[in-house]
């Protein structure tokens, strides 16, 4: 990968790391407020760069949002990407991935980059490990991926493995926390972006590598963290396990045995108007803390290499070692999650004539929506239908709660995207404003206070034939909403219905994670 970057930006910046340690980062509520406070804008941007930092990114609206979403419709192939800190991540293939090939991905972050440098201020550990984490999820919208982090700190540059987990109060708190994402949102494919050896350099990089090798196995472990399995999560083996760093940084050339399977970031996307790193390039700029905010690449191939290091399915790979893609000897069709049960499908008839359908039903609204977005509503509320179907018929079926939690963690992600595809497809949208607190001073200002209030619009967007009857609020327990005024009006053909709220803060609200 051909990183162009600013002098006074040295490639070395992005690592760089405070050595005083930085305590675990507490987050707040309205926290698109306080990213809007603490990062700065860039000093130029290009017409490719600028994004809303709140909305959807265009890519991601009306049409190309159908288009993609109908793209993930396709496929229940599901990726968990392993990294140390914010900025660690390859946002190439993430992109790639999700935006290219419709894999539902997820990026787990070890820790928050809270002892790390900032570039655009003054504040740093906890503060900053909220900064770096706003960061982070405005890149997780170019990548097309979800974040999730666990709860050990940044406490600066480590030299070794041994003394991150000493500093991290052990080596099972932070693998506690990776088994537990994988047991929760149970992927197919891990892909960490360390090997786990002294070629990944920073020991937080090291032991990132490391514990996610170990978690691929201990998932699947029930005498591995069993009060996880009190809680009813249940043991999840992973079906393939790959890690990166396996050949030299930013080359396009690799030894053939260092790698199973290679990708080409650099691939260009019509839908993107530019290759997929190109885009997550615009997407790691948002990591401006990090003094990124220069660097650009250049058109033409640029290959991410990586090597299958654990696997519980048979050999796939050719003569040379090779695998096409991540998902080779994975059936990742809607009617394989049928095919998964074996022998206990007989448990549940229903189920793959009901995946037929809503297969069906996806490959019609591709088709209408050639023609019109519009055209593609009607068969996706009935492949939702389907599925919300389904999953009632799952919940009470004589599967064993293993094969439901599968089917059931696979059918709500199918039930989300159809009911995001469907909301693209009618052409409806809602915005939600909020005026801050009054506050002594502006950091105060951004903080939903426990026992206050604060307000909120929302406009909802419709086009006819859609009817608006009701806006309400899907608060946290303990938050309580009064609508104070209501409005409807005309604007670009669409009508909209605007509401005001008075939203109450619970008296024992506790701080918002991000």
């Amino acid at each position: 990968m051909r990183l162009h970057k600013p002098e006074n930006n040295p490639l070395s910046m992005i690592n760089a790391r405070d050595p005083r340690r930085g305590g675990l980062s507490l987050g707040i509520p309205l926290l698109l407020l306080l990213w809007l406070a603490l990062v700065l804008p860039g000093v130029t941007q290009s017409a490719a760069e600028k994004a809303d930092p709140v909305g959807p990114l265009p890519q991601d609206s009306g049409s190309a949002g159908l288009k993609d979403e109908l793209q993930r419709l396709h496929t229940t192939a599901r990726m968990l990407h392993t990294t140390a800190h914010p900025d660690d991540e390859d946002g190439g293939l993430l992109t790639f991935e999700s935006r290219g090939e419709g894999i539902t991905a997820i990026l787990l972050t070890l820790n928050r980059g809270e002892g790390g440098q900032n570039k655009v201020g003054s504040n740093l550990f906890d503060v900053l490990g909220v900064l770096r984490t706003l960061e982070l999820t405005q890149s997780d919208r170019y990548y097309g991926a979800e974040q999730r982090f666990t709860r050990v700190a940044d406490f600066g540059f480590s030299k070794n493995p041994d003394e991150t987990f000493q500093k991290w109060q052990g080596h099972d708190v932070a693998l506690a926390d990776i088994v537990r994402v994988i047991r929760t949102l149970r992927r197919d494919v891990i892909v960490s972006r360390f090997g786990g050896t002294e070629r990944d350099g920073h020991g937080n990089h090291q032991a990132s590598g490391i514990l996610s090798r170990e978690a691929f196995r201990a998932a699947a472990d029930p005498n591995r963290f069993p009060e996880q399995l009190k809680e009813g999560l249940l043991p999840w083996q992973a079906k393939k396990m790959y890690v990166d760093n396996v050949c030299p940084f930013r080359s396009n050339e690799c030894p053939d045995g260092n790698w199973t399977v290679r990708v080409n970031t650099g691939e260009q996307s019509a839908a993107l108007g530019m290759s997929y790193l190109q885009f997550a390039v615009q997407g790691l700029k948002r990591q401006q803390s990090q003094g990124v905010g220069g660097w650009t690449v250049d058109p033409g191939p640029h290959y991410a290499f990586y090597k299958l290091v654990d696997s519980v399915l048979p050999p796939s790979a050719d003569k040379d070692g090779h695998e096409k893609d991540f998902w080779d000897g994975i059936d990742t069709s809607l009617p394989g999650l049928g095919t998964r049960l074996g022998a206990d499908q007989s448990k549940a008839p229903f189920l793959k004539p009901g995946l037929v359908q809503v297969q069906a039903q996806i490959d019609a609204a591709t088709k209408l929506a050639q023609q019109s977005a519009a055209a593609a509503g009607e068969p996706l509320l009935e492949g939702l239908r389907i599925v919300r179907r389904l999953v009632a018929e799952v919940r009470g079926s004589a599967l064993t709660a293993k094969a439901k939690d599968e089917l059931l963690v696979n059918l709500g992600e199918k039930e989300k995207q159809l009911e995001r595809a469907a909301e693209l497809a009618s052409g409806v949208s809602l915005n939600a404003t909020l005026d801050a607190p009054i506050a002594a001073n502006a950091e105060d200002a951004l903080m939903a206070v426990p026992g206050q209030s604060f307000r909120l619009k929302a406009s909802f967007a419709y086009p006819e034939p859609v009817q608006w009857k009701s806006t309400r609020l899907d608060l946290p327990p303990g938050w309580s909403a009064k609508e104070i005024n209501s409005s409807k009006s005309d604007s670009a053909g669409k009508h909209v219905s605007t509401s005001e709220f008075e939203v109450s803060v619970s008296a024992g609200a506790q701080y918002t994670r991000p």
